[in-house]
């Protein structure tokens, strides 16, 4: 979600290195600031009392069991929260997404999920998004509720590609 925002506002920005501009943009379970999420899933790992499997079943994937390859990963990855050390800092800024974007936006997130509202919250400022919260599901929507959130994707593109 970063890397497709962050081309994306490159794009619209007249970036002549880029030879395509997206017609749409789907940000699903994607913070708008690291550090913000970081926090977030911090909190509710407290909240978990410290217990790195609660955590994962509340705020990561509630399928159970949790699907072999998904638990594979995290299992080699090491922390709750991974790989943030290598965009530490990112944030989107709101006057980026407020005046750059032209395009529609699907925002998506679980309602458990570790990207919380507030871990999101600048994607408001994108002027044709789109929110949508999957009751029900973590941060892997599309392991917890496949068809609600199939058809949330779906709809989206229907009616913007």
């Amino acid at each position: 979600g970063i890397l497709a925002y962050e081309y994306a506002r490159r794009a619209y920005a007249g970036d002549a290195s880029l030879t395509h501009v997206p017609m749409s943009l789907t940000l699903a379970n994607t913070p708008s600031s690291v550090a913000r999420v970081e926090a977030a899933a911090m909190t509710l790992m407290e909240s978990c009392d410290g217990d790195h499997g609660l955590f994962q079943q509340r705020h990561t994937c509630k399928r159970e069991p949790s699907p072999m390859l998904l638990a594979a990963a995290y299992a080699h990855a090491g922390t709750v929260w991974r790989g943030s050390g290598v965009i530490a800092g990112w944030e989107a800024l709101p006057e980026d997404a407020a005046q750059l974007f032209d395009l529609p936006v699907l925002c998506l997130r679980g309602e458990d999920d570790f990207v919380t509202a507030e871990a999101s919250d600048t994607w408001h400022a994108l002027p044709r998004s789109k929110h949508v919260v999957v009751a029900g599901a973590a941060h892997h929507t599309l392991l917890d509720k496949p068809l609600t959130t199939l058809r949330h994707v779906r709809d989206f593109l229907s009616h913007h590609d």
